[in-house]
C-alpha cells in the first residue's frame, strides 16, 4: 500500500525502494505445503503487476472505495463475528462464478475490445440474472444510508452448478446523504433502473420498508419514501407489485429461527437461499457482522453499530434487514407449520 502514496507524488527513488523491500519481503514468506503436498498461498494483485501493472492499479484504487480495493485487489478476507445472527457458510450458501463469459467476450469482440464499455456493466453480465423474470427488491431507508437488495428466484444452484429451485440475492445498490447526485430516493430507484435497463420483463416485486412508509418533507410531503421510489420506479417503465410482512419489523427471535432453519439446509421444507459473493458484498459483511443477542431466552440482533461513528454504514446492519424483509415477508409463514425444535447454536 506505501507504493500507491509513492506513485503519486512521482518519488520514483522512493517507490524503487519500497518496491525492492517488497520483493525481498515476499522472498521469505514461504508458501504451505501440507503433508499430503497440497500447496496452498495467497496473492493479490501486486503479485501480477509485471502483466497488469501499476496504472491498472491506481486506477481501480481511483475508482472503488478503500474496502472494496482491500477485499478485490489486495485479497483481504473479512471474517465472521463471534456469535453471529446469521449462520452462513461460504461454501453452502455464497458462489462467485455467474458472470455471464459469452456475454461478454461477444461484446469484447464487437465493439474491439472498448474497454470504457466493458468497465460499464449491466444486468447482461450477470448469468444469474434472468431477464425473462421478475425482480425483487427490498429498501431500507434510512438518514445515514438508503438501500436495495434485489433477489430472484431461480433454477440453478450456482454454488454446485446443479439444477434445482433456489432464491438467489444477485445485486445490492445504496447511497449515502453526501451523494453529489441529489435526492437519495431519486438516485437509488436510477441505480436500479439503470443496472436493467435491458431486463425483458418490467416486473418487480417491492418488499415494503415499513419505516419507508413515513413522510420525507424534504421531497414531497404528501409521500413517503416508498410512494416516491415506487412512482419513479413506474415511471421508469416498470410494473410494481407490491408486498408488505406484518408488524413493522419482523420478530427478531422468529426471524432468527427462519433463517437457522434456511441455512442449515436440511429440511425440504425451507428454501435454499444463495448469495452472489461479488454482487452483494456489503449484504454479506453486514450479515457477518450481525451478532445475536439472547435475553429471557429469546434471540435479537445487537444493531450498535448502526449508531457507530467508526463503522460504515453498509457495513452495519441496514443491509442484514433489508434480506430479513424479504425472506420474513416470503417465507415466515413455514415456521409456524414446523413441529421440530429449532436449536440455538449448530
Amino acid at each position: 500500500m506505501e507504493l500507491i502514496p509513492a506513485y503519486y507524488a512521482r518519488d520514483m527513488k522512493l517507490y524503487t525502494l519500497i518496491n525492492n523491500e517488497t520483493i525481498r519481503l515476499r522472498k521469505q514468506i514461504l508458501p504451505f505445503v501440507s503433508k499430503s503436498g497440497v500447496l496452498f498461498t495467497l496473492a493479490n494483485a501486486f503479485d501480477n503487476i509485471d502483466n497488469i501493472g501499476i496504472s491498472y492499479i491506481i486506477r481501480e484504487y481511483e475508482k472503488q472505495n478503500l474496502l472494496t480495493f482491500m477485499i478485490e485487489i489486495m485479497n483481504i478476507f473479512l471474517d465472521t463475528v463471534e456469535d453471529c445472527y446469521y449462520h452462513l457458510n461460504e461454501a453452502k450458501h455464497v458462489y462467485f462464478n455467474a458472470t455471464n463469459d459469452g456475454f461478454i467476450r461477444d461484446m469484447a469482440e464487437n465493439t474491439n475490445w472498448d474497454f470504457s464499455r466493458l468497465a460499464a456493466e449491466d444486468s447482461r453480465f450477470d448469468k444469474d440474472c434472468n431477464p425473462d423474470a421478475p425482480l425483487e427488491i427490498t429498501p431500507d431507508w434510512g438518514s445515514s444510508i438508503s438501500l436495495f437488495t434485489v433477489g430472484q428466484e431461480g433454477g440453478v444452484d450456482f454454488v454446485n452448478s446443479s439444477a434445482g429451485l433456489v432464491d438467489n440475492f444477485i445485486n445490492e445498490f445504496f447511497v449515502k446523504p453526501d451523494n453529489p447526485n441529489g435526492v437519495m430516493i431519486n438516485t437509488l430507484t436510477d441505480q436500479f433502473t439503470d443496472y436493467y435497463r435491458h431486463h425483458h420483463d418490467k416486473t418487480i416485486i417491492y418488499y415494503r420498508d415499513r419505516y419507508g412508509d413515513s413522510k420525507n418533507p424534504n421531497v414531497n410531503k404528501s409521500a413517503s419514501y416508498n410512494d416516491q421510489a415506487i412512482a419513479r420506479l413506474e415511471k421508469a417503465g416498470w410494473t410494481v407489485i407490491q408486498e408488505v410482512h406484518k408488524g413493522m419489523e419482523p420478530p427478531q427471535h422468529d426471524k432468527y429461527l427462519l433463517w437457522g432453519n434456511i441455512l442449515k439446509g436440511s429440511d425440504p421444507a425451507f428454501p435454499q437461499v444463495r448469495f452472489n459473493g461479488t454482487k452483494c458484498k456489503y449484504t454479506l459483511i453486514s450479515m457477518n457482522n450481525t451478532q445475536v443477542v439472547q435475553k429471557e431466552g429469546k434471540f435479537s440482533k445487537n444493531k450498535k453499530s448502526e449508531q457507530s461513528r467508526t463503522i460504515l454504514p453498509e457495513m452495519a446492519t441496514h443491509f442484514s434487514d433489508s434480506v430479513d424483509k424479504r425472506i420474513w415477508t416470503k417465507y415466515g409463514h413455514l415456521l409456524t407449520a414446523q413441529s421440530t425444535f429449532v436449536a440455538a447454536r449448530t
